[in-house]
């Protein structure tokens, strides 16, 4: 018996927070992180990616491209199913997982998580936070 094992491609999974999402809002922070997921490695730059506002920007100013785009593309099909909208939506946004910002990425990656000591009740405590400068 052969066991195949088969990863979903970045499009299926794009689809099933599509239809996951309770609203828009939702499914834009759910975009969001499984961008982040796509372009970092550990959980640590992962975290550092999701955290940075200029990597943000940068995703949000391309998402409005990409959104324009299919605005665009939509004045053409009028008569499309909302079904058939949505797919052309996802498959426009989808082009986000082939781009990215490398020198945006490689700065947030590279801050330093620096300990940090307080006092409670007579006991160090030491925790992290991240340094952004």
């Amino acid at each position: 018996m052969k066991t195949t094992i088969t990863k979903k491609s970045e499009l299926e999974t794009l689809e099933q927070l599509f239809n996951q999402a309770p609203d828009e809002n939702s499914f834009m922070f759910a975009l969001w992180m499984f961008w982040c997921e796509s372009v970092t490695i550990t959980s640590r730059e992962f975290q550092q990616v999701l955290a940075d506002r200029s990597v943000n920007n940068w995703f949000l100013t391309e998402l409005l491209k990409e959104e324009k785009e299919c605005s665009m593309l939509l004045l053409e099909y009028k008569d499309a199913s909302q079904d058939d909208k949505n797919k052309l939506y996802l498959k426009c946004i989808y082009k986000l997982f082939s781009r990215f910002p490398l020198s945006l990425l490689q700065t947030a990656k590279k801050r330093e998580i620096k300990p940090q000591t307080t006092r409670v009740a007579g006991h160090k405590i030491e925790f992290s936070i991240i340094n952004q400068n």
